[in-house]
């Protein structure tokens, strides 16, 4: 479960590009939610950027 949480949260940062209050938008998550969250699994906004950059995460449904 932490696995796909954590997944979720890092697809979630990539297709925001990393802006907090858009991701925060988009999941329903307050920021204060959002950012506790991030803390349990060790994530920043820059997560979700480095996945791009990395190609481990283009977008869209797999």
């Amino acid at each position: 479960m932490a696995e796909a949480e954590s997944s979720c949260l890092r697809q979630l940062l990539a297709a925001t590009g990393g802006d907090i209050p858009k991701a925060c938008a988009v999941s329903g998550l307050s920021r204060a939610r959002l950012y506790a969250l991030l803390k349990t699994y060790g994530l920043s906004w820059a997560s979700g950027l480095a996945d791009v950059a990395a190609g481990r995460f283009r977008g869209g449904r797999r």
